[in-house]
């Protein structure tokens, strides 16, 4: 289990921030990073263009599992933000999507709920890179060695091209049809509006998986989403594709998005149109979504002057299309960042409503703790400012195995083949990035 600090340790940190020349190939230095420490090493991507290199830790807060871990998030990155005002540092989050839940053997190198300062931080916007640094009392880091082995990972060679990684792949299907079947008789009863059943697939390969390769080919396919890794050590790494922005915030306005009801892009233009209209008139598909636009919008209420919700649109990935609201809104004095997290998190996109209803049912169906599946993480400054995303997509890769997940909205008028049929093209970013054979 990582360890935790008391939250006075923000408070004797110092740090510095440089301009220094970009780096070409930002994974390949992660990757570095990732492989030889320190750690956790971290990547953000933004479809922006805002790139975050982070690792090591100065100050790092582990709340365990319990029912007031929001508090406890709030009290330690208000203190913190406090500690490091007008610091050029971020600080990083991460929170399971199931915070409450026992602490699973499979996630025993993550936190529940962490809060961290890097050690080192590269933020590369437009043609420009900051280099941040943050130490406090006995730092032993040298900083002069491991910038001149990331500019050599830097000036190295692309990996060649890909062999197709062969493995064998457990489904795991009959527990989520199960789950699936029993889900639409509880909501049939009126006892939840919507339920999102999480399944998961076990991919062992026949040698270790090469997570730069995987990182660099979801960079080309998928540069319209988040990408995320984080590394706790040099052996396990957790890596979401993401297009699902739990919400950003700059200088005070929040933006969000409902991001729910999906269909298969298709094989072919013919079918793309078809899957289009399917998700333009189907009233399983606009009733998924408009629960999660109405949660969203609820709770900015709470939170936010102005909110606004923009008309529905059509998010095109290249596997899926997935049904869009954008909303905004501007914080109300008093509120930060972190209170938008608390209130968004978990959405109704991953989750279901009424919250506590779909948690319970959630929590009698699935058989495994969902971990960082689902969860969310991101950044904040001393400013206020933070971007933060919804970890869907994603897989935690260990070695030669690879644990991936994907999920699917639960009404009463769900049809099990369907719902199986969405979690198989859910899984297929990953799978795809993988080079499964």
């Amino acid at each position: 289990m990582p360890h935790k600090t008391d939250i006075s340790a923000f408070s004797s940190l110092a740090t510095r921030a440089i301009d220094v020349p970009q780096w070409q190939h930002p994974v390949a230095v992660f990757e570095y990073l990732r492989a030889h420490g320190p750690y956790p090493a971290l990547l953000w991507m933004s479809p922006e263009g805002e790139t975050i290199i982070a690792a090591g830790e100065t100050a790092f807060l582990s709340i365990e599992t319990h029912a007031e871990w929001r508090a406890g998030l709030a009290e330690a990155a208000s203190a913190a933000r406090n500690a490091l005002i007008d610091s050029p540092a971020r600080l990083f989050f991460s929170v399971y999507f199931d915070p409450e839940q026992p602490h699973a053997e499979n996630w025993n190198s993550f936190a529940p709920v962490s809060l961290h300062c890097p050690r080192i931080m590269f933020v590369c916007e437009g043609d420009g890179m900051r280099v941040v640094t943050a130490h406090s009392n006995g730092d032993t880091l040298d900083e002069a060695a491991l910038l001149a082995a990331l500019r050599v990972a830097d000036a190295g060679p692309e990996p060649e091209g890909r062999e197709p990684l062969s493995a064998f792949i457990d489904w795991q299907e009959v527990p989520f049809q199960i789950a699936v079947e029993q889900t639409v008789r509880t909501i049939r009863r009126g006892q939840a509006a919507k339920v999102v059943l999480a399944r998961s697939i076990a991919v062992k390969a026949e040698r270790d998986i090469e997570t730069q390769r995987l990182l660099n080919a979801l960079q080309i396919s998928y540069s319209d989403c988040i990408i995320h890794a984080l590394a706790p050590n040099a052996r396990e790494c957790f890596i979401s594709a993401t297009p699902e922005r739990l919400a950003r915030v700059q200088d005070g306005v929040v933006r969000t998005a409902a991001l729910a009801g999906t269909t298969p892009t298709g094989r072919t233009l013919v079918e793309e149109q078809q899957n289009r209209r399917l998700l333009q008139t189907n009233p399983k598909l606009w009733r998924e979504h408009s629960l999660v636009s109405e949660m969203i919008h609820t709770a900015l209420l709470t939170i936010c002057d102005d909110v606004k919700l923009s008309n529905p649109e059509i998010v095109r990935l290249r596997n899926v299309q997935h049904l869009s609201t954008p909303i905004s809104g501007r914080l109300k004095p008093g509120t930060s960042f972190t209170d938008v997290v608390l209130a968004l998190h978990p959405t109704p996109a991953v989750c279901g409503t009424p919250r506590p209803k779909a948690l319970e049912v959630i929590r009698r169906q699935e058989k495994t703790q969902r971990g960082l599946y689902a969860g969310a993480a991101g950044w904040m400054d001393t400013a206020g400012n933070g971007d933060s995303a919804v970890l869907i997509r994603s897989g935690l890769i260990r070695g030669a195995e690879a644990q991936l997940y994907a999920g699917a909205g639960i009404l009463q008028e769900s049809v099990v083949k369907t719902e199986m049929d969405e979690t198989r093209v859910k899984l297929q970013p990953m799978l795809s990035a993988l080079a499964v054979s």
